[in-house]
């Protein structure tokens, strides 16, 4: 099979089914990571942990305290992080500075 000689599957202890499945997993995880990480970032009832130190500062909480349409934020970070990581670079990191 072209896909066997040309990733050397047999000389690397694999097979193209292997791979196959390896690479549904990784997807699907991805996926999962993509989907469920930033609903639970932006229920967490941590300081800070909704990126809050400028927005305080800057009158943008709504009145329970809370930033509005932070999900969007924690999507666009999980993208980013995901695409960095399958690209082979570090992953990206956002950070929080607060006066607290």
């Amino acid at each position: 099979m072209i896909l066997e000689k040309l990733f050397k599957l047999k000389a690397n202890g694999t097979t193209v089914r292997t791979e196959i499945i390896a690479g549904i997993t990784s997807f699907m995880t991805i996926a999962y990571i993509l989907a469920v990480n930033p609903q639970l970032l932006s229920l967490a009832e941590v300081p800070g942990a909704e990126s809050l130190g400028i927005p305080r500062e800057g009158g943008f909480l709504d009145k329970d305290g809370k930033l509005p349409r932070i999900s969007g934020a924690l999507y666009a970070d999980s993208i980013a992080t995901s695409i960095g990581a399958v690209m082979g670079t570090s992953t990206t990191t956002t950070f929080v500075e607060s006066k607290q």
